[in-house]
């Protein structure tokens, strides 16, 4: 299209991000259910928060290659090329080099799976289901020795239920913790992504130069990585101590005070909202795809993880719609909008909506002391 070779058609645009969207996001799953396999219990937050993350801030670093590269010369054909050309590489690659491996097992485990015959015909010659069959059972054994090492006693564990569910399909949807994170992922992630899309919008409205909006994106990215690796590597260090959910509400905490601040003093406050949005929204992906594994079990982890992602792109959409009806409602004759008028509803709304998403998380933790999970 942008040759001149395809008719500009929006339609067909749509379908071409269509197809952009879905390679991008089986990528990403397909790198997080290999490694959430291939290590255990007690490093999954770290693990899963380090990918995440990496997907988070390639944004930036594709952002930084153009600027100093195929925007010099206005080069955005060349720039896609490069793309298509870079991520396909990579993917057919990591196609062949990734394997299934599985996390180290205790001798205790294999002496109890009576594995001295089963763990030797998982070799390189078993068929790929069979080597499954046998990973999840020794996996099921070294889940219940590690918790053993959280706690003695299974109800002074804040996250008892790590390991323990393998849940899928209609059974999730049937399951009212799903649905809890499904109401959470909406609204907070819808947001955070509201504030990610209208970041040069709001720069414009209030004044401010284009190399700066054009920074912060980057900048988004920078402290969305730090929120993701962080996050995962504190929840893995707590996790003893305190629920994984509190992480979700430290999260939406972040985005409610923010959110609040940013619709009345926007342009002070335009640098600091990027940067704790960022960090916010960092840590509320990171924990979702961690507490999808612990949670529902990793063996279907790829499609109940698609399930819940549902509801960020919902969110996303929703937001987007309400953010752009209310900008248009402030607008001039030129559809043009100045000022913190623009957007001050919009984040009042993020505000309100973040702090009913911390009730719900809080009513998760209390009914996750209570053991009815």
């Amino acid at each position: 299209m942008i040759k001149g070779s395809l008719p500009a058609n929006a339609y067909l645009l749509s379908f071409f991000l269509f197809l952009v969207g879905q390679a991008s996001h089986a990528s990403f799953t397909a790198s997080i259910i290999s490694n959430i396999h291939n290590f255990s219990l007690k490093h999954r937050g770290k693990v899963s928060g380090a990918l995440v993350g990496l997907f988070a801030t390639s944004s930036g670093v594709f952002g930084i290659i153009y600027r100093h590269t195929f925007s010099k010369t206005h080069d955005v054909q060349g720039y896609l090329l490069f793309l298509a050309i870079l991520c396909s590489t990579i993917a057919f690659i990591g196609a062949f080099l990734i394997r299934f491996i599985g996390p180290k097992v205790p001798d205790s485990v294999i002496k109890q799976s009576g594995s001295g015959s089963e763990l030797e015909e998982v070799s390189d010659t078993v068929k790929v289901d069979e080597k499954e069959k046998q990973y999840n059972l020794l996996e099921k054994d070294n889940t219940d020795e590690e918790t053993k090492e959280y706690s003695l006693e299974s109800r002074s564990n804040p996250n008892y239920l790590d390991g323990k569910r393998d849940i899928t399909g209609l059974q999730l949807l049937k399951t009212e913790e799903f649905w809890l994170l499904f109401i959470i992922y909406f609204f907070v992630a819808g947001t955070c992504l509201m504030f990610l899309n209208n970041i040069g919008s709001v720069g414009k409205a209030n004044g401010k130069s284009s190399d700066l909006r054009t920074d912060l994106v980057i900048v988004f990215a920078a402290c969305n990585l730090t929120g993701r690796s962080s996050f995962g590597l504190l929840s893995d260090l707590f996790s003893r101590k305190i629920s994984r959910f509190w992480f979700l509400a430290i999260s939406a905490t972040i985005i409610s005070i923010t959110h609040l601040l940013y619709a009345f003093f926007t342009s002070d406050f335009y640098i600091l909202a990027t940067i704790l949005t960022g960090v916010g929204y960092g840590g509320l992906v990171s924990t979702m795809v961690l507490l999808t594994s612990v949670r529902f079990g990793v063996r279907r982890f790829g499609l109940n993880f698609g399930m819940l992602a549902i509801a960020s792109a919902a969110g996303s959409l929703s937001f987007g719609f309400l953010s752009g009806k209310l900008y248009d409602d402030h607008a001039d004759e030129e559809d043009e909008c100045y000022g913190e008028k623009c957007f001050r509803t919009a984040f009042i709304l993020s505000a309100v909506f973040n702090a009913m998403c911390i009730g719900v998380i809080l009513f998760l933790i209390h009914r996750s002391k209570r053991h009815t999970y």
